[in-house]
């Protein structure tokens, strides 16, 4: 994962659903995000039918919130590895 803090992930998320995931290395979660905001969007589209916003709009902020989730969550692990020691 590259080192950027975990609001760097959601913001990235929220311009581009699944974005912040996709640069996690979590590319299947990154593309089954952007893939379920398209088919809300497009759903709300065809059918005209503006509560389709509001469902790709909801799933979009989970994406945020994933990504922010889960970048904290690595953040904390690499925090509590075992240092190694320098003493000679």
């Amino acid at each position: 994962m590259e080192s950027l803090d975990a609001a760097s992930f959601a913001t990235m998320s929220a311009v581009i659903p699944g974005l912040g995931q996709w640069k996690q290395g979590r590319r299947v979660t990154g593309v089954l995000q952007l893939g379920t905001v398209a088919a809300y969007l497009v759903t709300a589209i065809v059918s005209e039918n503006l509560e389709a916003v509001w469902l790709a709009v909801l799933w979009n902020v989970w994406s945020c919130v994933d990504a922010f989730r889960h970048a904290r969550r690595e953040e904390r692990w690499h925090d509590e590895e075992p240092q190694e020691s320098t003493d000679a």
